[in-house]
């Protein structure tokens, strides 16, 4: 949605990012569950609150600016979801994503900044079908033109006891919200094909599928991986990345014991990693772990992986 609001001097316009805001792209026959979309494909009204958004975020002129800049799900050819701009947690930062670009926010006090934009955070409390009442929050930022970008806010609904009240009283007392912030959504790879090696550990996140509670571990390079064996169990748990110290990925051992089919030796270290990761070829199968400085084969450790489908893959 678009509207204007005109006063004494100028007219401000306010840019919202839902579904209902890209009527054109109910006329799409997606082929796959998981759809970029660039800012050609939308129609020049469409295109106005993302352009201005990308031009005073800064991500525009990154020399890493990808075209891409909304996310579409669909079922069956049909649009299910459409995924705008929203602010984010990486690791240790607060983000802003806008489709396949990412840019770093700042926090000061209650407010947050962007490139040449600045927004405050309003959190409202919601009630599910089961009466259950849950937080929901939209940070409106406000560019130089006096353009405001209505942008939702990716909260952690995973973290346990976390009110809409508790996050309102952070932002009062000028705390960091990067706890209460979901991890930057990104398909998540299986642990065979990340491959042996060591990997830094930015944190972690949940997905909730019809078979229980599934764990995704990020990682510095930016790629996620779904956690098994050792990993898993240490992240059901409930364990979380401890304040200030490194975490590491150790994978020691891969072997395809039938047709993508795979054991896969791993743990969670809390140190920086030792080794350098090794990714797997089509050619490279089975790899010798016995470089691995934490080199672990005990049945805790021992997982059994399937190739994921990535039109399957959740976010």
């Amino acid at each position: 949605m678009t509207t204007t609001t005109k006063t004494q001097t100028t007219s401000v316009q306010t840019f919202e990012f839902e579904q209902s805001n890209f009527p054109s792209l109910l006329l799409y026959e997606f082929e796959n569950t998981w759809n970029n979309i660039t800012l050609d494909a939308l129609s020049p009204d469409e295109q106005e609150g993302l352009s201005r958004l990308i031009g005073a975020s800064g991500i525009e002129s990154s020399p890493v600016y990808r075209p891409e800049v909304l996310l579409v799900k669909a079922e069956r050819g049909i649009v299910k979801g459409v995924y705008g701009p929203g602010l984010f947690r990486y690791g240790d930062y607060i983000v802003l994503k806008v489709g396949e670009n990412v840019v770093r926010a700042s926090q000061d006090g209650d407010r947050l900044h962007v490139g040449k934009l600045k927004g405050k955070i309003t959190v409202i409390e919601k009630e599910d079908a089961k009466k259950q009442k849950y937080p929901t929050a939209f940070c409106t930022f406000v560019a130089p033109d006096k353009s405001v970008f209505k942008v939702r806010v990716s909260l952690d609904s995973q973290q346990q006891g976390f009110s809409a009240g508790e996050l309102d009283a952070t932002l009062v007392n000028e705390e960091s919200i990067l706890p209460y912030l979901a991890q930057v959504p990104a398909p998540a790879i299986s642990m065979s094909q990340l491959g042996v090696g060591e990997f830094e550990i930015i944190g972690f996140s949940k997905y909730q599928s019809e078979n229980g509670t599934r764990h995704k571990i990020h990682l510095a390079d930016g790629k996620v991986v779904w956690a098994r064996g050792n990993s898993e169990m240490l992240l059901d748990s409930d364990y979380t990345k401890p304040e200030g110290k490194p975490l590491t990925l150790v994978v020691s051992h891969i072997e395809e014991f039938a047709p993508d089919k795979f054991k896969v030796d791993n743990a969670i270290r809390e140190r920086l990693p030792r080794l350098e990761g090794i990714v797997n070829t089509e050619t490279t199968i089975v790899v010798d772990a016995e470089s691995v400085v934490d080199d672990e084969t005990d049945e805790h450790n021992l997982c059994v992986e399937e190739r994921q489908d990535p039109d399957k893959i959740p976010f």
